[in-house]
C-alpha cells in the first residue's frame, strides 16, 4: 500500500514516482521530459514541506485538439493539467517545448504540487487556495503580479475570493489577474498565521502542513469554505494591498515606465483623498456653525395648526 507522510529532516524525501506514457517513452524527448518532471516532483515536494511517493504519469500531446479530447473539457490558455484521481499530468506538447528547461521545471513542479495537496489533502479547496499553493512551490512570484493586484484593488477591479473559490482559468487578462491574486492572496494568508516561519508568505509549506494534518487540516478546510471567514479574510487582505508602502515597494521594483505610471496614479490617488477630506472637513465645519438647522422636511411653519 503506497502512503505519503510528512517530510522531515530526519526522513529520507519521498517524492512522487514520475512514468511516461507509452508514447512518450518512446518518444525522442524520453529522457529530458522524465528528468525534469522527477526534478519537479523532488522541488514540489521539498517546497510543500510534504512527501508522497505516489505514482504520476506525464503524457504528453501534439495537438490542441487531442490535449483537450483525451482532458474532455477545453481548458483555457493552459500549459499543462493535472488528474490528480487518474494519476496523471496531461501536458499540451507546443506549449511545454517552446519554453526555456528553467520554465519547464517551473510549470512541471507547479503541477506536481498540485497532484502532491490533492493526495495529501483532504476534501476540495478552493481554487484560488490550490493554484497560489502551487505558484509559491515553483516560486511564481513575479513583482508584475504585485503591480496587477495592487492596481485592481485600488481601482476596485479586483475579482472576488467567492467568485476564485470555484474558478481561476478564466482566459485573456482575467485570467492573468485570477492567478495573481490566488497568489497574492495565498502569501497573505500564510504571513498572518505564520509570520516568522514563512519568509513574508513565499514558503508554502506551514500552511500545506496544516491543510494535510489529520486534525488542523479539518479545521482549515471547514474555515476557508466559510463565506463569512472568507469575506473577513478578503477585505484585510485588499486593505494590505491599498498601504502607501505597498506602492513603494512595487516602484522600488519596477522600471522606470512603470515607476511613471504608478507614480502618476500615486499622484491623482492622493489628490482625490485630499479633497475629500477636505470637503469632510468643511462639511463638519458648517454643522458646528449652524447646529440649530433642520431638514425642511423635518420642521413646522410657525402658526401651522391641524386642519379639524
Amino acid at each position: 500500500m503506497i502512503q505519503c507522510v510528512m517530510a522531515s529532516a530526519s526522513t529520507q524525501t519521498q517524492y512522487p514516482q514520475v512514468r511516461l506514457s507509452p508514447e512518450d517513452a518512446a518518444a525522442p524527448w524520453a529522457g529530458s521530459l522524465l528528468e525534469k518532471g522527477r526534478q519537479g516532483a523532488a522541488r514540489a515536494a521539498a517546497r510543500l514541506g510534504l512527501e508522497c511517493d505516489d505514482p504520476v504519469t506525464l503524457v504528453s500531446f501534439s495537438s490542441e485538439a487531442k490535449f483537450r479530447e483525451h482532458l474532455g473539457v477545453r481548458p483555457i490558455e493552459i500549459v499543462a493539467v493535472t488528474v490528480a484521481d487518474k494519476g496523471e499530468i496531461v501536458i499540451l506538447q507546443p506549449a511545454l517545448f517552446g519554453l526555456s528547461e528553467r520554465e519547464q521545471i517551473q510549470v512541471l513542479t507547479h503541477e506536481m504540487a498540485h497532484f502532491i495537496v490533492a493526495r495529501r489533502v483532504k476534501g476540495e479547496l478552493p481554487a484560488w487556495i490550490h493554484e497560489g499553493l502551487a505558484m509559491l512551490a515553483a516560486e511564481e512570484y513575479e513583482r508584475e503580479d504585485s503591480w496587477r493586484v495592487s492596481l485592481a484593488a485600488a481601482t476596485g477591479k479586483m475579482i472576488s475570493l467567492a467568485r476564485l473559490d470555484t474558478q481561476v482559468a478564466m482566459g485573456g487578462s482575467a485570467q492573468e489577474l485570477a492567478y495573481a491574486e490566488s497568489l497574492s492572496a495565498t502569501r497573505f494568508l500564510i504571513n498572518e498565521n505564520w509570520a516568522e516561519a514563512s519568509r513574508g508568505g513565499k514558503d508554502p509549506a506551514p500552511l500545506a502542513r496544516a491543510l494535510a494534518d489529520a486534525k488542523e487540516g479539518v479545521a482549515w478546510h471547514a474555515r476557508l469554505w466559510d463565506p463569512d471567514y472568507r469575506d473577513r479574510l478578503q477585505s484585510r487582505w485588499v486593505h494590505s494591498l491599498r498601504t502607501f508602502g505597498r506602492w513603494i515597494s512595487i516602484l522600488s521594483g519596477s522600471g522606470i515606465l512603470w515607476s511613471a505610471i504608478t507614480l502618476l496614479f500615486l499622484l491623482a490617488y492622493w489628490r482625490k483623498r485630499r479633497m475629500k477630506q477636505i470637503a469632510q472637513k468643511q462639511m463638519e465645519k458648517e454643522e458646528a456653525e449652524y447646529p440649530e438647522i433642520v431638514e425642511p422636511w423635518t420642521s413646522e411653519p410657525e402658526g401651522w395648526e391641524e386642519e379639524e
